[in-house]
């Protein structure tokens, strides 16, 4: 059987290098947990972080210790496998190195036997032919020589190992021979090739024949005077040869010829060779046949190192033509059992010894990295409990120590048990964070479904994606109609212009962030609300795929309001005619436009006759009654550039543009004409309706508003005292005699009370309507005659107004209640004083020294004066107003408006000044339990000023039902005689 070393050292090495790998596979599959020599192969548990999620991990765990067992000592195994496969290859590289080496020195023992042989012959040869006279008998001349020499060879044939001689003419003939070959035998054809090769080349020539046994011939010519007469032949056995090798080199050596029936020796049929010569035939004969078996050639079995009966041979082959004049191959066997033992024990020993030395290294590895590991795998085991929340465990396990001396793993537990307290700190924040987002999002939630507000959702291409249920409910629209549908499907398209409609195509296109507006909302049943839209543009990396916020205000109430207030403004509410403020601008246009193209105009005032009669024994229904049908007359009689108005309670006014006095006496006759004709019937009772009516002509009786209304009012007194229902046409003559000598009255009487102090303030009390408490005191003005009698502020303030002294009142009435509480605190009423102030002291600061220098001086706080300002003073000279008002606000004292509703009545001036208090006149509290329109408007000026954070006082309160209604309107204060009348101090 062919033996391959090579092959099979590695064999062997890889087949211990399974061993070890499967035998460790094994025990690691075959233990359970363990950092003390036991490999630990299972799932990690479930963790719990901090906010409580399950996570489970995907892969199967392995501790620290046994990856690190592992990996090192697979670098042990492989480092103590590289050493013995290295010294195996160069135990094997040297081996090979020695054979290369033993094959060339065989070789070279070979062919110097050869050489020494044949050398031999030849010098036998030599000899042989001086002695016995081979030339001369070739050439005829002498015989007796090869006796001689005959005699010669039989006396040294077994001394020199020679077989035959003979003696070739030059035609390759054998001429004489002696020896063991026959007499009869003919010469072979290479015999006689060479014989003639010789002859013809003059020098010596050898031959191996194997016909029939294997001989060593040497052919050397025979010379005879100077030339070749012959050849002459020596043969020699070739066994000697072998002999004499294997004693020289220890190795066999065998000589293989071409396969010949004539041949001596043995034959080999697979290689078709004989063998001729062969050292310890009775061993390696048989070994001969095995090769044959196993390799092709003998070349073929020179290449492996062969195991034949415990014993390992090398082959070495030379051709043996490399030699001699023959075919054939050389064989040198050499017995190489101590080589390959020594290399298979080289390699055994290396492997044991990295055997040895990788138990040594576990052993230690595991001596080492036990306690550490066990610290690992303690802090491993305690890392969890910090997920599942158990922080006061955790620490306690992390407290043990294990050793003196501080480490990594140390640090690591103390780092982990800073980060527990870290974690807990962090977890009860998150849990309380989290307990804050909820409660935020509950409310959140609840905002959206309880807020009066809309609250919609949209795609980037303005499609709607949600709405709130305040949507559903003002729209009458469901989610499924709403869902996909257009944005400015919502709007009235109408009220859809380009700058608009550009100003959303932007923010759908992220061109704009935020956009606000106001529209009209169009709802299912084709009702509209007025609405205030507020865009804002989201991230754009929501999945929800909402790109856009809108938020809407439903301000329809707030609008129908303002236009109600608008409207008011200009408007009496009872009649529809205009006001007295609307009046007034439409008289100083009419002023500007008589100048300008120097026109006329008429102004008439009058007022109804015994129309106090008329609500003292029909009520204020009758009356109400009688002024809406003489505001209906008015406006069916008045041209169309005519303005009709009523100033208040009973008063009406006409302005007639381009009339002459004529025109509007014959007018004014055929008013009260038209209303004999018309008596009023009411329960049961019928009144006749007449009316005392002024003329005054403008420019011919004044160039200013208080001087024609003046006269015109004075014309109105006249046509009352020539009886009722009369129409008068104003005379300065008359004016003259009366109303010029009252303003001197009066202008005298006014200056003497300033003087002597006989100006008094009684106090009405303002209340609380919820708690009833009273909260502030308004200061009223009278006038103190000298015989005692007091003059209500309605007689004397008119003619303050038109002398000039009004100025001197405001600084008198602030001074006198800055004195009040200041040096008389304990008489003071309590809660704040409301002080009445006229126009004139918003156009002029010099009654806000006062003020200044109490607040300075600390003897006043700001929080005790509030003054009352009228709505018709407030916007007068605006601009001054607001300075003189925001610079007192600056300071700390507050202002309230008086009389709202009375005069121009709009909230647009209010949002624009520091008011804190709106008082609305008692024209609309004193019928606001029988009249839906007072309350529509008293509910509408409480919802306004609530919404810009001012409170509302209600004047006029007579009774407890009208105080209910302002309780259910939401009105905060009231002031009227029901809550109490205007007092003295009690020194007064």
């Amino acid at each position: 059987m062919v033996y391959t070393e090579k092959v099979v050292g590695v064999n062997n090495q890889a087949r211990h290098l399974l061993f070890t790998s499967l035998t460790f596979r094994k025990l690691l599959n075959g233990l359970n947990i363990g950092w003390a020599g036991q490999a630990e192969l299972r799932r990690v548990p479930p963790s719990v972080n901090i906010t409580g999620i399950v996570s489970e991990p995907r892969s199967p765990f392995l501790s620290l210790f046994w990856k690190g067992f592992l990996f090192l000592s697979i670098m042990i195994v492989g480092i103590g496998s590289s050493f013995a496969v290295l010294n195996y290859f160069y135990l094997e590289y040297q081996f090979q190195q020695q054979r290369q080496l033993d094959r060339r020195l065989l070789s070279r023992q070979v062919q110097d036997l050869l050489d020494r042989s044949t050398s031999r012959l030849q010098q036998i040869g030599s000899l042989l032919a001086s002695v016995g006279g081979f030339a001369s008998a070739l050439t005829g001349e002498n015989f007796a020589g090869l006796q001689q020499a005959a005699n010669v060879f039989n006396d040294f044939q077994y001394d020199l190992d020679i077989e035959r001689l003979v003696l070739f003419k030059p035609n390759a003939q054998r001429f004489w021979q002696w020896g063991n070959a026959a007499q009869s035998e003919a010469p072979r054809p290479e015999e006689q090739a060479t014989v003639r090769q010789v002859f013809m080349e003059e020098k010596p020539l050898s031959l191996l024949s194997c016909e029939p046994h294997c001989a060593l011939s040497t052919y050397q010519p025979v010379l005879s005077r100077g030339r070749v007469v012959g050849v002459f032949s020596l043969t020699q056995s070739i066994a000697q040869l072998v002999v004499e090798h294997r004693s020289l080199t220890g190795s066999d050596l065998a000589i293989l010829t071409s396969n010949s029936s004539e041949s001596s020796g043995y034959a080999i049929p697979k290689w078709s060779m004989r063998v001729a010569a062969l050292t310890h035939s009775e061993r390696l004969a048989p070994f001969l046949e095995h090769l044959s078996e196993h390799s092709d050639d003998a070349i073929a079995a020179s290449k492996e190192i062969h195991h034949w009966k415990g014993r390992y041979y090398a082959i070495d082959v030379m051709p043996l033509s490399d030699l001699l004049k023959a075919e054939g191959l050389v064989l040198m066997i050499s017995d190489v059992t101590a080589q390959v033992s020594q290399i298979r024990s080289a390699t055994r020993d290396g492997i044991l010894l990295s055997g040895v030395s990788l138990l040594t290294a576990e052993l230690l590895l595991l001596l080492l990295m036990r306690l550490p590991i066990r610290q690992l795998r303690r802090l491993a085991d305690t890392l969890p409990m910090l997920a599942q929340g158990a922080y006061m465990e955790a620490r306690q396990r992390l407290a043990h120590r294990t050793s003196g001396l501080n480490d990594e793993i140390t640090i690591l537990s103390a780092t982990a048990v800073t980060l527990s307290h870290q974690l807990e700190a962090q977890a009860q924040a998150i849990t309380h964070k989290t307990s804050e987002l909820a409660a935020e999002r509950d409310f959140v939630q609840g905002l959206l479904d309880t807020a009066q507000v809309i609250i919609l959702t949209q795609t980037r291409e303005g499609r709607i994606l949600t709405a709130n249920d305040f949507v559903i409910q003002i729209t009458g629209y469901s989610q499924s109609d709403l869902g996909g549908k257009e944005f400015l499907s919502l709007i009235l398209k109408s009220k859809i212009g380009d700058d608009l409609e550009q100003a959303l195509i932007g923010l759908w296109s992220g061109q704009r962030k935020r956009l606000q507006h106001e529209a009209e909302l169009l709802c299912k049943d084709g009702s509209r609300r007025f609405v205030v839209w507020v865009h804002t543009r989201l991230h754009e990396n929501n999945a929800e795929g909402i790109a856009i916020l809108s938020v809407g205000l439903d301000v329809t109430d707030r609008v129908e309001a303002e236009n109600r207030m608008i409207w008011l403004a200009n408007h009496d509410p009872l009649t529809g005619l205009y006001n007295r403020h609307r009046f007034q601008q439409e008289l100083e246009r009419q002023f500007a436009e008589v100048e300008r193209n120097k026109t006329r105009a008429a102004i008439l005032l009058f007022d109804l006759d015994h129309f106090k009669d008329i609500n003292d024994t029909s009520g204020h229904l009758a009356g109400d009654a009688l002024l809406r049908k003489i505001a209906q007359e008015l406006k069916n009689r008045v041209r169309k550039t005519d303005i009709a108005a009523r100033l208040g309670g009973d008063e009406f006014a006409i302005l007639m543009p381009n009339q002459t006095p004529e025109g509007a006496l014959a007018f004014a006759n055929l008013l009260n004409h038209r209303l004999a004709e018309q008596p009023l019937r009411i329960q049961q009772k019928i009144f006749r309706i007449s009316a005392s009516i002024g003329i005054a002509m403008i420019p011919e009786h004044g160039t200013e508003m208080d001087e024609i209304m003046a006269n015109a009012d004075l014309a109105m007194y006249q046509a009352k005292d020539r009886g009722r229902g009369r129409v008068y046409l104003f005379s300065y003559d008359d004016r003259s005699k009366q109303r010029i000598s009252e303003r001197t009255l009066w202008k005298q009487a006014i200056q003497e009370a300033l003087a002597a102090r006989r100006l008094i303030f009684h106090y009405q009390p303002i209340a609380s309507i919820a708690g009833r408490e009273v909260r502030f005191h308004e200061s009223l003005i009278r006038l103190k005659r000298s015989d005692g009698v007091l003059v209500s502020p309605e007689e004397f303030l008119e003619f303050a107004q038109l002398t000039g002294l009004i100025s001197e009142i405001d600084r008198y009435a602030v001074e006198a209640n800055i004195r009040l509480l200041t040096d008389f605190v304990e008489r003071a009423p309590p809660g704040a004083i409301h002080v009445n102030l006229s126009g004139s002291a918003l156009t002029d600061r010099d009654w806000t020294s006062a003020l200044k220098f109490a607040l300075k001086n600390g003897s006043l706080k700001p929080e005790q004066l509030i003054f009352e300002i009228t709505e018709t003073a407030a916007i007068a000279d605006f601009g001054t107003a607001k300075e003189i008002m925001e610079e007192l606000a600056d300071l700390g004292f507050r202002f309230a408006i008086d009389d709202f509703g009375a005069g121009f009545a709009s909230f647009s001036y209010l949002r624009h000044l520091p008011v804190k208090f709106v008082k609305i006149d008692k024209s609309y509290v004193t019928n606001l339990i029988d009249n839906p329109q007072d309350r529509a408007f008293v509910s509408a000026i409480t919802t306004l000023a609530h919404g810009n954070d001012i409170e509302v006082i209600a004047e006029g309160v007579e009774d407890e039902a009208t105080l209910l209604a302002l309780a259910e309107l939401g009105v905060d204060m009231a002031q009227g005689y029901f809550i109490g009348q205007p007092t003295p101090l009690m020194s007064d």
